[in-house]
């Protein structure tokens, strides 16, 4: 758990900015993943969905849509495990649009 939370961290931090620094969506994205395999070792499928549509967001944020789309399924697919169809439903439809805007 410890390990996860580590990488969640460097994830949020690699997201912050300061007078000499950007954003890092990449590096973030990159930790985000890796929490969520940690996530999931843990068989913490709420925690993996929400570093999957991290991920996703770090995606997006750099123009990689088909990657986003990606984690959204990943998210989805944690969540009908869950069986919170809801959210599972939310993030489909992420993915969807994704999906869809990246065929053109």
């Amino acid at each position: 758990m410890k390990e996860c939370e580590e990488w969640k961290k460097k994830a949020k931090d690699a997201m912050k900015s300061s007078f000499f620094t950007n954003p890092d969506p990449l590096s973030a994205f990159s930790y985000y993943k890796k929490a969520a395999v940690c996530y999931k070792s843990l068989a913490m499928a709420e925690h993996q969905a929400l570093m999957h549509m991290h991920a996703g967001k770090c995606s997006e944020d750099t123009g990689s849509f088909s990657s986003a789309a990606s984690e959204y399924k990943n998210a989805g697919e944690c969540y009908v495990g869950l069986d919170k169809y809801n959210e599972a439903a939310k993030v489909r439809q992420s993915y969807g649009r994704l999906r869809r805007a990246n065929t053109y």
